[in-house]
């Protein structure tokens, strides 16, 4: 146990909770908990890498770009790590492939000359590629170039779905039957926003509204190709109001208290 005034001086490497929840690295056979681990040690060399500049004013870790690299060969990973050389060489590949790190690949293989690794920081790769966890994005992704392996990621980021949408839309020609649907779902919107209106709930109106028609849009302006979303709107709207609807007591005998 640790006693009052003593510190701890041993050695540690910091591990990325989120990492270990991420699908996309935990479900893949080169990744899983060996690449977070890995991963924390890249991490570790960087932090080195930065004091060796910061204070002690030496530069060699940083490239002719002002950028900072670190330099973790395959000994030290099985000194420090217990990796073997495939279990080392398949997570580095594997961090490599998801964006995580990157690395020039040495153009002649020399005794003692480790390669350069470049570290991307866990919240800029969450920032592009998202948090993908239990088959849900925690976090949806800032990039369409988001890493995305088809047979682990089931489901689409919504900026995805609405591209698709949008792309679907812009070769829809509407029937007389969808111009007739667009009217009566359009009728019965209006009177969903009296109805939030005077429950003074319009903020759940326009939170669905967003979700599912975009942020700068609003769906008095909605068309016919947005029948789909106009549809799901709809039905939510009703959804949502009558999930926290009380008895009117006020206004319906039947409904009033016997005392």
């Amino acid at each position: 146990m640790y006693l009052e005034n003593e510190s701890n001086n041993n050695s540690f490497y910091q591990l990325r909770k989120k990492m270990f929840i991420d699908d996309r690295i935990m479900k893949d056979k080169e990744g899983g908990h060996m690449a977070v681990i890995l991963y924390g040690a890249f991490e570790d060399r960087i932090s080195l890498s930065k004091h060796t500049a910061v204070v002690k004013g030496d530069k060699k870790y940083i490239d002719e770009n002002g950028v900072i690299f670190c330099c973790f060969p395959q000994d030290h990973a099985e000194d420090e790590l217990s990796f073997s050389q495939n279990m080392f060489k398949s997570r580095k590949k594997f961090l490599k492939k998801i964006g995580l790190i990157t690395f020039p690949e040495q153009a002649e293989k020399k005794a003692g000359v480790a390669s350069r690794i470049y570290v991307t920081t866990w919240e800029q790769w969450v920032e592009t590629n998202g948090l993908y966890a239990n088959g849900v994005w925690i976090v949806e992704p800032s990039s369409d170039n988001y890493y995305n392996p088809d047979n682990i990621v089931k489901a689409k980021p919504r900026f995805i779905k609405k591209i698709e949408q949008q792309s679907v839309a812009e070769d829809y020609e509407p029937t007389m039957e969808d111009i007739e649907e667009h009217e009566t779902l359009m009728t019965k919107a209006k009177a969903w926003g009296v109805k939030f209106h005077k429950a003074e709930r319009m903020y759940d109106m326009l939170e669905i509204i967003r979700e599912h028609l975009g942020a700068n849009k609003k769906l008095t302006e909605a068309k016919v190709e947005d029948l789909p979303a106009i549809r799901v709107i709809c039905k939510t709207l009703e959804e949502k109001f009558n999930e926290v609807e009380l008895p009117d007591y006020q206004t319906n005998p039947k409904n009033k208290r016997r005392n």
